[in-house]
């Protein structure tokens, strides 16, 4: 996941794919402001990539959240731990 996000290594620097798959994990755009906030942005014009960040993370919120409940309804379903 750092490396996906661009804690090592910048965004431009990995492949197109690579660079995709980063913006939409979470602490990609959280980096990315902290980086311009540390170069001497103001945090009013990263505004947007805290926003983003924001979004990304209650979209995977959500996402973890439906998953358990699914895992969570089949284990009873099924009175086991397993989901398979």
């Amino acid at each position: 996941m750092w490396l996906l996000c661009g804690v090592n290594i910048p965004l431009d620097a990995l492949p197109q794919w690579m660079a995709q798959i980063g913006r939409l994990l979470p602490l990609t755009h959280g980096i990315a402001a902290g980086r311009e906030v540390a170069a001497g942005a103001s945090l009013a014009s990263v505004g947007g990539l805290v926003w983003t960040e924001i979004a990304v993370g209650a979209a995977w919120a959500t996402i973890a959240f439906t998953l358990m409940r699914v895992f969570e309804y089949e284990g009873r379903r099924r009175a086991s731990l397993e989901t398979y």
